[in-house]
């Protein structure tokens, strides 16, 4: 009889332990019984804690939220694209830029996502948004040498500049083929 009451008054404290698990009380209370004390002591620490409805509820929104915010930036990703596409065809159709420079470009529109950040504003960013404010900054000229060598990416990105050879700054202007107004 000892034995008994023992026994039970065990199963007991493990099914009182067990309220806050994924058992609970009478899953702890019962395999103790059932098997024994120390099957149910085995159980209690191979089982995880319950989680809280609170903790479920704020998982539920965290998810909720993260979703919203990656829907919004895949909404901004896609607007952002189409509105580079756009501004390419404007300055092919203006005659900035030539065709096939539209299509490097095009390039770099499907690697957008990739190089896009947001601004605080919630404007874009990338090299390709600089690179076509740039471009749309100039005037479309009837030259032929400068249309489509407005801006080059390499140019943007290695940060080279143009400039004026020393040779040529020393000589006068008849020598490096310039046209003088006073002669």
């Amino acid at each position: 009889m000892r034995y008994l009451i023992l026994y039970l008054l065990a199963c007991l404290v493990l099914g009182i332990f067990g309220m806050n698990r994924k058992l609970g009380f009478w899953g702890y209370f019962f395999i103790s019984f059932l098997v024994t004390p120390f099957a149910g002591v085995l159980m209690f620490f191979a089982s995880e804690p319950k989680r809280s409805s609170q903790d479920t509820v704020a998982d539920a929104h965290r998810q909720r939220r993260l979703d919203q915010q990656r829907r919004a930036r895949n909404f901004g990703i896609q607007r952002a694209v189409d509105d580079c596409t756009q501004r390419v065809a404007r300055l092919v159709a203006s005659g900035v830029i030539t065709q096939e420079y539209a299509s490097e470009l095009g390039d770099m529109v499907s690697d957008l996502p990739s190089d896009l950040t947001f601004d605080e504003d919630g404007s874009p960013s990338s090299n390709l948004h600089k690179m076509l404010r740039a471009m749309e900054s100039v005037k479309a000229t009837n030259d032929p040498a400068t249309v489509g060598s407005v801006v080059d990416e390499r140019e943007v990105t290695a940060g080279s500049t143009s400039s004026i050879d020393s040779d040529t700054s020393n000589k006068s202007p008849g020598e490096t083929g310039e046209h003088s107004s006073f002669s």
